[in-house]
């Protein structure tokens, strides 16, 4: 599916030198999965080589190539979102594009499901709990899920070149947390009156 990018990022960024280097390349794969084609070295020029420089050969267990393609896909995808109608439609449209990068194109349904855990967690405590402590539970929540998810990651030794799910996750948690306290906030009343 990638290979076609990749291969016009070639043809736009490469010297007739590198193209010819590029030719005596061995083919590897982008991801551990067999079936997927890999770009191949040698058509980087220098403005893109610090961002590019992973999809050479030698990154052979990486999956990067799935990472530039998400971020080259949400620029087009962002200057959709931002003709939407400000109703319930965005938030429709951020859920289908996430879901589409999540489990369409890096294959997390795991990491996926941790984020939704989160998610219907913190709505569920949000919901049933309307005491002072709310937002702390809310925070304690996330953060043990999240806390979870790293002390697995430590414990089973997973590379760092493995896409996992605990970066968004930790975004997830801030995000939450702020949501949690602008609910109790909203819920306040508007009468109490603050310590000096």
């Amino acid at each position: 599916m990638l290979d076609p990018l990749f291969r016009f990022l070639a043809k736009a960024l490469s010297t007739p030198e590198d193209y010819v280097k590029v030719r005596q390349t061995p083919p590897t794969t982008i991801c551990p999965r067999p079936g997927r084609p890999r770009p191949r070295a040698g058509l980087l020029v220098p403005p893109f080589a610090p961002f590019l420089r992973r999809l050479t050969p030698s990154s052979r267990s990486s999956c990067d190539g799935q990472l530039v393609f998400c971020l080259l896909a949400a620029y087009p995808l962002s200057s959709l979102y931002v003709k939407l109608p400000t109703d319930g439609t965005r938030h429709y449209y951020s859920i289908l594009v996430a879901t589409f990068f999540l489990v369409g194109v890096l294959k997390l349904w795991g990491g996926f499901l941790q984020l939704l855990i989160s998610i219907v967690g913190t709505y569920l405590i949000v919901v049933f709990n309307r005491t002072e402590r709310m937002p702390w539970l809310v925070f304690a929540f996330t953060m043990g899920h999240l806390t979870v998810n790293h002390v697995y990651r430590t414990l089973y030794e997973i590379s760092p070149d493995v896409i996992e799910i605990t970066g968004s996750q930790m975004v997830l948690v801030m995000k939450l947390s702020s949501f949690a306290w602008n609910v109790y906030d909203g819920r306040r009343d508007i009468n109490v009156r603050l310590p000096p």
